[in-house]
């Protein structure tokens, strides 16, 4: 959302490239780390159930 506000913003004259292009920078950071962080909470929700159930059976 950030990235897309200062991209607007750059277009219309009223921020720098740069300021926009950190911008993007900072977002995909943030989806960088959501993909490498949903394959570990799915292995400990599957974790945590195994140990409170019991093991899968």
């Amino acid at each position: 959302m950030a990235a897309r506000l200062s991209d607007a913003l750059y277009r219309a004259g009223g921020d720098s490239f740069l300021t926009a292009l950190d911008a993007q920078r900072t977002a995909y950071l943030a989806q960088e780390q959501l993909v490498t962080t949903r394959p570990n909470h799915t292995s400990n929700s599957v974790e945590l159930y195994r140990v409170f159930r019991g093991g899968l059976r």
